[in-house]
């Protein structure tokens, strides 16, 4: 069974329209992606919203913030980005090749 195009986000710009298999596997590899992201922003997104709340200005939320900020953990994150992106670039380069016909 074909996803309809925004389907899986609940956002459709082209409603009514059916990937292929091969762009639901690309969607699908998005949607996982944006999720592991979302999840390992979690931890980050917590300490920054109680910094600000603790704060009594906006000078002060700015600053707590900032002070915050080396201590956040951005490892899971970058190597989420960095798997996403070479499997984007390996499904681009493969495609490429099959419509190419190498």
């Amino acid at each position: 069974m074909k996803k309809e195009a925004g389907a899986a986000g609940g956002i459709s710009f082209a409603e009514g329209v059916e990937f292929t298999p091969e762009q639901q596997a690309l969607e699908g590899l998005a949607e996982r992606a944006i999720s592991a992201a979302a999840l390992a922003l979690a931890g980050n997104e917590r300490l920054i919203v109680e910094a600000v709340m603790e704060s009594a200005s906006y000078e002060e939320a700015m600053q707590n913030v900032m002070e915050l900020y080396p201590a956040m953990n951005m490892d899971r994150l970058a190597v989420i980005l960095e798997a996403s992106l070479i499997g984007a670039q390996g499904f681009g380069r493969f495609t490429a090749a099959e419509e190419s016909g190498d």
